[in-house]
């Protein structure tokens, strides 16, 4: 599939300009490394020395793309301290927990639900072209208007009275 972003094929749009101008720029360190079962994209680090990694979706493949980074983020964690031990001149903190954007020309509703409501370090970032180059817009609050409740999913959180009804009594259990 051929994928395009305005008149540019998906995979010439330079991203790493794009994560340089961020507000908290993103200093690429290490493309196309392998990872659980499959490739990263990118692995950066912000100014604090956070780790994160970036991927980009192809169109209509955007939630499949999020599940696999949520996938190399839990991968990447146990193993910041070595390499920070492998690289000091990086200045790597493996005090801070990793991050993850996820880069993509839009994302489907389901992305956007499954992102706000899992609790994963991992953005959803939309890349736009302008005359001057590739820029990244945060999807973020899109997403969270459309999150759940926090509390919807925790089991330690019952409903105050059930509408179920039974004949069976408390002794009957």
């Amino acid at each position: 599939m051929n994928a395009h972003i305005g008149d540019l094929p998906f995979e010439a749009v330079d991203l790493r300009a794009a994560l340089l101008e961020l507000t908290d720029p993103l200093e690429v360190i290490a493309r196309d490394i392998l990872g659980c079962g499959g490739h990263i994209g990118w692995i950066v680090r912000d100014p604090t020395g956070r780790v994160g990694l970036v991927q980009r979706a192809l169109p209509g493949r955007d939630l499949e793309a999020w599940a696999e980074l949520v996938a190399q983020l839990a991968w990447l964690a146990p193993r910041l301290a070595d390499w920070h031990q492998l690289a000091p001149e990086r200045r790597l903190d493996p005090s801070l927990s990793p991050r993850a954007l996820l880069v993509a020309d839009s994302f489907e509703e389901r992305t956007r639900l499954a992102a706000a409501s899992s609790g994963c370090r991992v953005e959803l970032w939309r890349l736009a072209l302008a005359p001057s180059g590739a820029s990244l817009i945060p999807e973020g609050q899109r997403a969270l208007q459309a999150a759940p409740p926090a509390d919807m999913f925790l089991v330690d959180n019952p409903p105050k009275r059930s509408h179920f009804r039974s004949r069976l009594r408390d002794e009957d259990l």
